[in-house]
């Protein structure tokens, strides 16, 4: 709801305009280090003092932006480590594998040296004011396992109106995807909770203190949640004071800074760009050669438009990669662009919903989901399966976002951001950012419904057990008497 999760502790308080700020973003995923950078660089840019603990440190930092301890190397790389078999496992049990994996196992990380130095003997002159970290426990973007972080700072997300974000499909008017929504909301918090707690409070209670409390009353001590997402993306939903939406916070206006070869790639490039790229994670080189021959053909039949693929090693690909197409092993940004085609990552349609750029979404797992599905509900995307792209598939896709004007309902600037939210509540029709919850009814939002099928339904297995066991009893009773008598 993967949005990546910022939490800010208040330490101190103090008088001057300037404070020090210690930041700690314990995962080594590049994608999300994106955000964490643009936050550390911003609070440095306006005259804070941070000191951080990351896996990828600033490039040019501020003068007053030092990192303290550089975590590169101290965990296996997730950059670039996900093929196509690991990234389908992904979709059969993402909670488990994010909360244990990516969660409990960054722990670990509290017993290097560097950390334990500041633990133990944490500067004074000045003390930190804050500390700011990502949630390590998930890491989340914002609606992966929004059931957590929700839970404590008291934003309860409410499963009679609010999706899921592991659901593809809800309508809130459907007892059985409401009914779902509700057992997955449950189950899924149970479980991360359950695999979490105890040995997220015993790595607590031996790196930091014995007298540490439960993880779980450690997050109730929140100040503040800032959360990567935007209501177009995830819907109007209520949300308390100490959660501050900053979704598009690493957005440069423009696009990054390019190497000379990309940018003269891309300045020759007059026809215009289709940007393919599936993130930090994802190999698209480990794709089946067929899928990939099939891209390659209908790549092809843009030219003389050209396509800026994402690959990090291009001798892994099949031989015939069309002349219009350029690959990179890494591409930072791009706002001129003529269409997008993506996994639906959080950070990436941001990018696209940002500078007004239709996208061809082909969802892997989590979150992405939910993401594409939204996306296409807005005609802004169109999506396609990862097992059913194919010349005829992709080139369809193509031609639509390409060609058809309704995917290019695009925002305009800042200072033009009234009149185009005065349009597309016109376009789109006054429902289109009201909470939903104002079309549930009252017997919906209180789940009377629901927790009462559930209750009857317990109540029918009950009585059911109750009388077979006692039709099998007197069936036995019965037996054993004629045994008796024909003694």
């Amino acid at each position: 709801m993967k949005a990546i999760l910022l939490f800010l502790i208040v330490t101190s308080v103090a008088l001057a305009e300037s404070y020090r700020i210690l930041s700690i973003f314990p995962f080594n995923g590049k994608s999300h280090n994106v955000m964490f950078n643009a936050l550390v660089r911003g609070l440095s840019e306006r005259g804070h003092q941070v000191d951080d603990i990351t896996h990828f440190p600033l490039k040019n930092p501020p003068k007053n932006y030092k990192t303290i301890v550089n975590l590169n190397g101290t965990l296996k790389s997730v950059v670039n480590s996900f093929d196509i078999n690991l990234v389908k496992s992904l979709s059969a049990d993402v909670v488990s594998f994010m909360a244990m994996d990516y969660g409990n196992n960054l722990c670990e990380l509290m017993k290097l040296q560097e950390i334990q130095n500041i633990i133990r003997q944490p500067p004074t002159d000045p003390p930190y004011d804050l500390v700011i970290t990502e949630d390590s426990d998930i890491f989340s973007k914002y609606q992966w396992l929004q059931f957590h972080h929700h839970d404590i700072i008291g934003n309860f997300d409410h499963p009679a109106f609010v999706p899921n974000a592991l659901l593809q499909d809800f309508n809130k008017t459907k007892f059985w995807d409401r009914l779902k929504n509700l057992f997955t909301h449950h189950w899924n918090s149970y479980k991360f909770k359950m695999l979490t707690e105890k040995i997220q409070t015993d790595y607590m209670r031996k790196y930091l203190s014995p007298d540490m409390p439960n993880i779980r009353d450690v997050e109730r001590t929140v100040a503040l949640t800032l959360v990567n997402s935007d209501p177009v993306i995830f819907g109007a939903k209520p949300v308390v004071p100490s959660l501050i939406e900053v979704g598009g916070l690493h957005i440069i206006n423009g696009g990054s800074k390019l190497t000379p070869e990309m940018q003269k790639w891309l300045d020759e490039s007059v026809d215009g760009i289709v940007y393919f790229t599936f993130g930090s994670l994802v190999l698209i080189e480990t794709f089946p050669e067929e899928t990939l021959i099939a891209m390659y053909k209908s790549l092809s039949k843009l030219a003389p438009m050209r396509v800026l693929m994402k690959i990090v090693d291009k001798s892994k690909l099949p031989s015939g990669l069309p002349p219009n197409v350029l690959t990179f092993p890494w591409i930072p940004q791009q706002a001129n662009v003529q269409a997008f085609i993506t996994h639906g990552g959080l950070m990436s349609s941001q990018e696209a919903l940002y500078f007004g750029v239709p996208t061809i979404g082909i969802p892997l797992f989590g979150d992405q989901v939910r993401i594409v599905a939204t996306f296409v509900a807005k005609n802004i995307a169109v999506k396609l399966d990862v097992d059913d792209i194919t010349t005829a598939t992709l080139d369809e896709a193509l031609n639509k976002i390409l060609n058809d004007p309704q995917y290019r309902d695009k925002p305009m600037s800042a200072m033009d951001t009234a009149i185009f939210w005065i349009e597309y509540v016109i376009r789109n029709g006054p429902d289109a950012l009201k909470s939903p919850a104002l079309n549930v009814s009252w017997w919906q939002l209180s789940l009377v419904d629901l927790n009462a099928f559930i209750f009857l339904s317990v109540i029918l297995d009950l009585t059911l057990t109750f009388y077979l066991s006692r039709l099998i009893f007197r069936s036995c009773l019965i037996r054993l008497s004629k045994k008796i008598k024909t003694q």
